[in-house]
């Protein structure tokens, strides 16, 4: 018991002298490097930025219009019935006889940044200081800095604040991801711009899309298949006719169709 009680109390010296030694080596760019390469190896689109996107074909067929929070857009997908559509709060779930859904969510203003603050217990200026000060100026700047960031970011050269820094972003990006493709793209509509997570031509299971408007109103947008062997794909056309379609509802109609779906429509 002595011999334990002489062991614990080295311990309990040893600790706070040389903590300091410990953090240093978590905080090294030899270390964030390592831990970046294995992100990256994990989630493969921590390694990839966004490029604009190059398909702009556009379906052309039947589709009905939804008015949600706010927006008014078109799915290219007629087979969804009444009872396919839940609301809770800001979210809306569309599920469709095909074994498709979409699940569109409208967050609180300012929300993004905060999550990510407040889950990282750090505050806007640790991130201007790491991503620039232009990354903070809005919801937009910050989620597109938080893609651009990849393992080549961080070298053996890179100040240990900022190789550690830089880790803790690549690795929020990986978690922000709901698709396990790597693909990322800009995309934009005539009142939207924003980014889209997954290439429908390798048929991952989900994509997302999210919109933010000039007011820094954002949108997201989850595409997924139930059984993904079953389930006709999801095609870049048909993102592309809800990307280029939605659109702010002004608040007179807001009053009288809010929340509600319209038949097939060319």
């Amino acid at each position: 018991m002595a011999a334990r009680s002489a062991c614990t109390d080295l311990l309990l010296r040893w600790v706070p002298e040389h903590l300091w030694r410990l953090r240093l080596v978590l905080r090294s760019p030899d270390v964030s490097l390592w831990q970046a390469n294995r992100i990256a190896k994990q989630v493969p689109i921590a390694k990839t930025v966004p490029v604009d996107l190059t398909d702009l074909s556009m379906f052309s067929g039947p589709a009905q219009k939804i008015t949600f929070q706010g927006i008014e857009f078109e799915i290219p997908w007629t087979d969804l019935a009444s009872e396919q559509k839940r609301v809770a709060g800001t979210w809306l779930v569309l599920s469709f006889q095909s074994r498709k859904t979409l699940t569109v969510c409208a967050p609180p203003a300012k929300s993004f940044s905060k999550g990510i603050y407040e889950s990282t217990h750090t505050t806007p200026e640790a991130f201007a200081a790491t991503l620039g000060p232009e990354a903070i100026g809005s919801e937009y700047s910050l989620e597109k800095a938080i893609y651009a960031v990849t393992p080549h970011d961080i070298n053996l050269s890179t100040p240990s604040n900022r190789a550690f820094g830089l880790r803790m972003v690549l690795l929020i990006k990986a978690i922000m991801a709901p698709t396990t493709d790597w693909a990322t793209y800009n995309v934009k509509s005539k009142e939207f711009r924003g980014f889209q997570l997954g290439d429908p031509v390798r048929r991952p299971r989900q994509m997302s899309v999210d919109l933010f408007a000039a007011d820094d109103t954002k949108f997201d947008f989850l595409f997924g298949r139930e059984s993904p062997g079953r389930a006709p794909a999801i095609t870049q056309a048909e993102i592309n006719r809800i990307i280029q379609s939605v659109h702010r509802v002004p608040s007179a109609e807001l009053s009288t169709n809010s929340d509600r779906t319209q038949g097939p429509s060319n």
